[in-house]
């Protein structure tokens, strides 16, 4: 780098200078030709742009990075079975998975919690990075609303190496000890003590 070179950021305006033009501006570096890739506006503008967008609609964003990634996992699965689309917009057509609609709905499940646990996800440390979109029956097209459910990543990673008759029966004891946990929250402490 030149340490005389200077870049200015078309956003912010601001100036950078030698090596804090590659800091500030690269975008891309190809290793195999170590040719450097800058863009007109720096680093610092580019996140806060992102993070706007996020604080603006953080549920639409999320649907549109949710639809993004299974769209890319499916078209590249190792089962040809299981390869139900090729791209975002073949997903997005044939099995109806509408962005506005996803956000409407992950809205919805970060107001009501996990479809399997029942945790709040607002209570989870990862927070909305904690809610995910499940498909139920991984052998089955991926219909939006029919084979999907918002799930917390613990389930879904859980259910996901689980057979079904176990996990509804797990299902089943959760809900059993969730219950349990409520109606010793509203027993006095000598009780509690004489039920153990």
């Amino acid at each position: 780098m030149n340490a005389t070179e200077q870049r200015p950021c078309k956003v912010c305006g601001a100036t950078y200078y030698g090596d804090e033009v590659d800091a500030m501006f690269l975008g891309k570096f190809d290793k195999s030709t170590s040719r450097k890739y800058h863009g007109a506006v720096c680093n610092p503008c580019k996140l806060t742009a992102r993070t706007q967008e996020k604080e603006v609609s953080r549920f639409l964003v999320k649907a549109r990075n949710t639809i993004k990634g299974h769209a890319k996992k499916w078209s590249k699965a190792d089962d040809p079975a299981q390869r139900w689309v090729s791209s975002v917009a073949e997903l997005i057509d044939r099995f109806l998975w509408n962005d506005v609609r996803i956000a409407h709905d992950m809205e919805h499940a970060w107001q009501n919690g996990c479809a399997d646990c029942e945790r709040k996800f607002q209570d989870m440390p990862g927070g909305i990075h904690d809610l995910t979109l499940d498909i139920i029956d991984r052998s089955q097209p991926p219909y939006y609303g029919t084979n999907t459910r918002f799930v917390c990543t613990t389930c879904n990673r859980k259910k996901s190496k689980t057979p079904a008759h176990l996990w509804g029966a797990m299902k089943a004891g959760w809900a059993r000890w969730n219950k349990r946990q409520q109606w010793l929250a509203t027993q006095p402490k000598w009780h509690q003590e004489e039920l153990f």
